[in-house]
């Protein structure tokens, strides 16, 4: 700040943060007389930067499996399972820790952040409308263990979160969709409390070996802002061979 209270915005810098994952996966798939199984896990290995400052790396395990019985469909996924961490180290100069302390900040030291495991549980079934049309309800349940959360079922270590969607599928090419989570509890000026959720909607085409997924969705900033987010995946299938 100058003198008279004004910004000298030359004595402002920047600074980028990037995050990093690494991730190698194996999974399998066993066919039975009523269903197909499917189970898998990831080993993780996360990096991540802030400017010249600080640098960590983590280390993680995520296992899950799925289970189909006729029209039904069940999944569970156990996230972070062994709890992963991330060793934090930061390189501050002289100057900049004198910054800190004259600002009211601490000069961070070595630290590890630990992330928590998570259980994410989900029920889906496909109904048929005629040759064309399937609809897709799913319900999903999120198990957390890092202590009290604002959740619908709010505890102390654990709390759930439930969710749901559904999507109506047109022909295997076009898939209207529509989902609810986080149901959370705002506290008014009055004192008085209320539920709030975070509805989406979503849109998914199948071009070939294309596919281009929208979703118009509150990301879960704490402004209730809503993002439209575009994904595009191609499947490339190996040449088959001609005898």
């Amino acid at each position: 700040y100058e003198s008279d209270g004004s910004i000298n915005f030359d004595n402002v810098s920047e600074f980028s943060a990037a995050d990093y994952a690494f991730l190698g996966s194996y999974a399998k798939q066993v066919f039975q007389p009523n269903g197909a199984f499917r189970w898998g896990g990831s080993v993780k290995v996360v990096h991540r930067r802030i400017g010249p400052f600080a640098t960590s790396w983590g280390f993680g395990v995520d296992l899950g499996a799925q289970l189909e019985r006729g029209g039904w469909r069940f999944g569970l996924l156990a996230r972070d399972l062994t709890t992963t961490f991330n060793a934090w180290s930061f390189n501050f100069t002289e100057d900049e820790k004198a910054v800190l302390q004259l600002t009211g900040n601490e000069v961070p030291i070595s630290s590890v952040e630990i992330t928590k495991p998570q259980l994410l549980f989900g029920v889906g079934r496909s109904f048929r409308l005629g040759q064309q049309i399937e609809l897709r309800p799913e319900l999903d349940i999120t198990i957390t263990t890092d202590g009290q959360r604002n959740t619908l079922i709010s505890a102390d270590p654990f709390s759930i979160d439930p969710a749901g969607g559904l999507e109506v599928l047109y022909s295997d090419f076009l898939a209207f969709r529509a989902g609810v989570n986080q149901f959370q509890q705002q506290l008014e000026f009055d004192g008085s409390s209320s539920w709030l959720s975070r509805p989406s909607l979503g849109l998914g085409l199948k071009l070939g070996q294309l596919n281009v997924d929208y979703a118009y969705t509150d990301l879960g900033d704490d402004r209730n802002t809503f993002s439209h987010v575009i994904s595009l995946k191609l499947s490339l299938k190996p040449r088959a061979n001609v005898d």
